[in-house]
């Protein structure tokens, strides 16, 4: 299993769009909570790119170091 943390998600609203936004790009994903998106296996480095372009169009980022 894979976590990435997510800066900027701060409501249920911001869980809402991201889930939306992994199932309409067939990003298979476990769990999206506030901060924090879980992934059944390590993620490929374009898949990591795609997630990170996605989160910036929905004015996320990803956090690579805590």
């Amino acid at each position: 299993m894979e976590e990435i943390a997510v800066k900027n998600m701060v409501c249920n609203r911001c869980i809402k769009v991201i889930r939306e936004e992994l199932i309409k790009n067939k990003i298979d994903f476990l769990q999206v909570e506030l901060g924090k998106i879980y992934f059944k296996h390590a993620l490929a480095n374009q898949d990591k790119k795609k997630i990170t372009d996605i989160l910036k169009k929905e004015g996320f980022e990803l956090l690579e170091d805590r």
